[in-house]
């Protein structure tokens, strides 16, 4: 019988330290070392200057058609954030509508503070506004388009 355990101990001993072993070989595996993470920086580093040169160097845009397009993405950008804006304050606004409803009604439901109705009231005041701001100002502000570089008809 003594024999016996010692051969099950023996056995989870050497299952333990298989374990141990392979927790450590897989950890030095996926570890990055210093080298790695420079060559990963060299490697995305050159593939972010591959692709912002790439279409001037195939001669289908010039720089200032890439100012060009940037400035048009961003007013884009600007327009589609101040329309998410007035979203978000409609949404918030119901929220407070349902919270005001639950808080009327008698029973364990009409636990909602006060303080969350008010809350949801300022967020939505707050991101109407610059929902508002962002949608009807957004084209005077920015990058604005240019000619800078193209040829003359």
């Amino acid at each position: 019988m003594n024999r016996i355990n010692s051969m099950i101990v023996m056995a989870g001993q050497r299952a333990a330290a298989w374990a141990v072993a392979t927790e450590q070989r897989l950890e030095r595996r996926a570890t990055p070392t210093r080298l790695t993470r420079q060559l990963f920086g060299a490697v995305y580093t050159l593939t972010f200057a591959l692709m912002a040169i790439a279409p001037m160097a195939h001669a289908q845009q010039s720089f200032a058609d890439s100012f060009n397009t940037a400035g048009e993405t961003i007013d884009a950008g600007k327009a589609l954030a101040g329309k998410a804006g007035i979203l978000f304050a409609i949404i918030l606004v119901i929220s407070a509508g349902l919270l005001m409803k639950k808080r009327s009604t008698e029973g364990q439901s009409s636990q909602v503070k006060t303080g969350a109705i008010i809350g949801c009231i300022i967020a939505a005041v707050v991101c109407g506004g610059a929902g508002a701001i962002l949608y009807r100002a957004g084209a005077s502000v920015g990058l604005q388009t240019s000619d800078y570089g193209s040829l003359p008809n």
